[in-house]
C-alpha cells in the first residue's frame, strides 16, 4: 500500500520536517515503511510512504501528524489529522525487486534480487535474473530462476560489461521486470567458491565425497581443487590435498566420528574461498579393506623377509589397534601386533644379509612394514604367503597369495632378545630367544661370547644347547660385553646385539657342591667337597666343617680348613652324624651352607 501525506493548511509559518504516521492508533516505526519526501516549497512537504507485508482485502486506519521545530521542541501541540480507513485490493502480481551487486571477479558476477516493499499480498516464492552483453543486440538470456535471492552468472568474460533485469513471482502472479543494471567483470581472478559437498560413501574409518566446479571459474579454467576434512568435534587433525578430480576419499578416520570438509578451486590465479563446510559421520567399526600386497625381500634355507603394507582403510580404528596374521600355505603361523612391527627393524637390525629375491617394492602411500622374518621353513621348498588385517572387531580379506622359495640350508639367524637373569659380585646368569630363522635344519646350540670393552677383544664364555648360560669367576663392580651367537651343521650365525652388564660388589658365595663321605673308621669321618660355583667375587678364605650327632644330646664338633677337605678324630664311635659345610671369605661374615 501506498499512500500520500501533504499539509495545506495552519503551517504555522515554520517549514514541515517530516510527518509522524499512526496505524490502527499506534504509532507506526519508520522502519516498517519505506518513505520518500518531497519538498513542495519552502514551508510546505509531500511524503509518500509505502507499506508491505499487509494481508488482501484487509482494513487499515491511518492518521497523521505534521512535525516541524515548534512542535519538535514541544513548545506547541501538534495536531493530528482525520482518522482515513483504507483497504488493501485482492492478491494483485508484486513490484519489481530491485538489484545489488554482492560481488564481482574475472569470470563472474554475484547479485542480491531484493523484494519488492509491494509483494501482492504473498510472499515472494520465485526470483529470475536474465543477462546479456551489455551494449548488443543479443537477446536476454534467462540465467538464474529460483527460490534463493542470490544469484551468480558465472563464465563470463574479464573485463566486460552486462547488463542484468530480475523479475519475481509470489505464486500467482509475475512482478514486472526491474530496471536494468550494469555490472563489469574485472580482470582475471581466483575462481569463486564451490557449493558444499556431497556424501558419496562412508564406513567406520572412511568418508568419500564429490562436488562440482564452482560457478564462477574467476574468468579462467579451473585447474584443480583443495579438499580439506577435520575434526567435525574440536577442529583437530585438518589435512588437506590437491587434486584434479571431482571426487576424493579420506582414509584412517575413527568409526563413529563427526568430520567436517570443504573445498577450494584453483585456476591459474590462486585458490578460491572454501565452500560452506559439510559435516559427515563415519559409520560404526567395519572390517578393515584394501589391497594388501605383499613383497618378498629375501629368502634363506628357513625363512623369508617379507614387507607390505597397511591396507587403505582400517574400518575406523587407530593403527596401533591393528593385528596382522601372517598364512603359510594358508596356515595361520604369526600373529603380529602393530608395536612388535614397529619393533621389528630394531629386533632383527643386527641379522645377516640374506640373500635378495626379484620382487617389485610397495609404492603406496599408507605404513609400509618392513624385513618381517617368516621362519621354521623346510630349505629348497615353495611355499605361497598371505596376510589378513584384522581390526578389534573385524577381520578384514585375506591378501594374495605371493610364493617364496626357500635356498639350500644356510646358517641361522641370530639369536633374539638377550636378557639378564641373575647378577652377583661373581656371576651372570643370562637368557635369550632361539633365531626366528634356523637356516631350515635344526639348531646344534649357542655360543656366549664376552668382553670386558664394547669394542672387544671377544672370547667365547660357554656354549649350550640351552637358550641360556651362567658365566662365574668375573670380578666385582666390573662392565662386560655378553653376545650370544647360534650354530647349526652349515655354520654359526652372526653375533646378537651385545648386552651390557655391570657385576655388583663383592657378595656371599653359594653353596659348597657335591659333599662326599670318603672314610669312615671306629672314632673317624673324612670328607671333601667342590667350591661353591659363585664366588661371589671374591676368593673363600676358609672353610666350617660341623660334624653333629643326630640323637640327642647332639654333640657337635666343627673344624676350620682352607681346603675344600676335613678329617674328624676322636668321635664317638657306633653314632650317627650329620656333616655340614660353611664357606667364608675375607672381611665377611656372610656365609654359605
Amino acid at each position: 500500500m501506498q499512500i500520500s501525506f501533504h499539509c495545506q493548511l495552519r503551517i504555522g509559518g515554520i517549514p514541515i520536517l517530516a510527518f509522524m504516521v499512526f496505524w490502527n492508533g499506534q504509532k507506526f516505526d519508520a522502519e516498517g515503511y519505506l518513505e520518500s519526501p518531497s519538498q513542495i516549497s519552502y514551508l510546505d512537504l509531500t511524503t509518500l510512504i509505502s507499506v508491505p507485508h499487509l494481508k488482501p482485502l484487509g482494513s487499515y486506519n491511518v492518521s497523521v501528524v505534521a512535525i516541524n521545530s515548534f512542535s519538535l521542541c514541544y513548545f506547541g501541540r501538534a495536531t493530528t489529522s482525520q482518522e482515513v480507513t483504507l483497504r488493501t485490493t485482492n492478491y494483485s502480481a508484486p513490484a519489481s525487486p530491485r538489484l545489488v551487486t554482492l560481488r564481482t571477479t574475472g569470470g563472474g558476477i554475484t547479485l542480491n534480487l531484493i523484494d519488492p516493499y509491494d509483494t501482492g499480498g504473498q510472499d515472494i516464492r520465485q526470483y529470475r535474473l536474465y543477462s546479456k552483453r551489455n551494449g548488443t543486440t543479443e537477446p536476454w538470456r534467462l540465467v538464474y530462476e529460483g527460490p534463493t535471492h542470490q544469484a551468480t552468472v558465472a563464465r563470463l568474460t574479464s573485463l566486460t560489461d552486462y547488463s542484468f533485469m530480475a523479475s519475481v513471482n509470489n505464486g500467482i502472479f509475475d512482478s514486472a521486470n526491474s530496471s536494468v543494471k550494469v555490472d563489469r567483470t574485472t580482470s582475471k581472478s581466483a575462481p569463486g567458491a564451490c557449493a558444499p559437498v556431497s556424501l558419496v560413501i562412508a564406513t567406520g574409518g572412511m568418508i568419500q565425497v564429490s562436488w562440482d566446479y564452482p560457478p564462477d571459474n574467476g574468468g579462467s579454467v579451473i585447474t584443480s581443487f583443495y579438499v580439506t576434512i577435520a575434526s567435525g568435534l574440536d577442529g583437530s587433525g585438518r589435512t588437506t590435498v590437491l587434486t584434479k578430480l571431482l571426487t576424493y576419499t579420506f582414509y584412517r578416520l575413527i568409526a563413529e566420528s563427526e568430520y567436517n570438509v570443504v573445498v577450494r578451486a584453483i585456476n591459474v590465479m590462486g585458490a578460491g574461498p572454501e565452500s560452506s563446510s559439510a559435516t559427515f559421520t563415519t559409520a560404526a567399526e567395519s572390517p578393515p579393506v584394501g589391497e594388501i600386497e605383499v613383497a618378498v625381500l629375501e629368502s634363506t634355507g628357513g625363512a623369508a623377509a617379507i614387507s607390505f603394507a597397511e591396507p587403505i582403510d582400517l574400518g575406523g580404528v587407530k593403527s596401533s589397534d591393528m593385528v596382522y596374521q601372517i598364512y603359510l600355505d594358508r596356515e595361520n603361523i604369526l600373529n603380529l601386533t602393530y608395536s612388535s612391527l614397529q619393533d621389528n627393524i630394531e629386533n632383527n637390525g643386527n641379522a645377516r644379509r640374506l640373500e635378495q629375491s626379484t620382487s617389485r617394492w610397495l609404492d603406496v602411500s599408507t605404513t609400509v612394514f618392513s624385513n618381517v622374518l617368516i621362519g621354521d621353513m623346510d630349505p629348497k621348498t615353495l611355499y605361497g604367503v598371505q596376510v589378513r588385517p584384522v581390526n578389534v572387531n573385524n577381520s578384514g580379506e585375506l591378501s594374495a597369495t605371493f610364493p617364496v622359495e626357500t635356498r639350500d640350508p644356510t646358517t641361522p639367524s641370530s639369536p633374539l632378545k638377550v636378557a639378564i637373569e641373575e647378577v652377583t659380585g661373581g656371576l651372570v646368569s643370562l637368557s635369550w630367544k632361539p633365531p626366528v630363522d634356523s637356516g631350515g635344519i635344526p639348531l646344534s646350540g649357542y655360543v656366549l661370547h664376552r668382553a670386558n670393552s664394547k669394542d672387544g677383544p671377544i672370547v667365547e664364555a660357554s656354549r649350550s644347547t640351552l637358550a641360556e648360560a651362567t658365566i662365574y669367576t668375573l670380578s666385582p663392580n666390573t662392565a662386560y660385553w655378553f653376545s650370544v651367537t647360534a650354530w647349526n651343521g652349515i655354520g654359526e650365525s652372526l653375533a646378537s646385539e651385545a648386552l651390557h652388564v655391570s657385576t655388583r660388589s663383592v657378595t656371599p658365595p653359594s653353596t659348597p657342591r657335591e659333599l662326599t663321605i670318603q672314610s669312615v673308621s671306629f672314632d673317624g669321618i673324612a670328607c671333601n667337597w667342590t667350591t661353591p660355583q659363585d664366588m661371589g667375587g671374591d676368593i673363600i678364605a676358609s672353610y666350617s666343617v660341623t660334624a653333629t650327632e643326630t640323637a640327642d644330646p647332639m654333640v657337635s664338633v666343627t673344624l676350620t680348613v682352607e681346603f675344600p677337605s676335613a678329617q674328624f678324630q676322636g668321635l664317638s664311635s657306633s653314632t650317627s652324624y650329620s656333616i655340614s659345610v660353611v664357606s667364608t671369605y675375607p672381611n665377611m661374615e656372610l656365609l654359605k651352607t
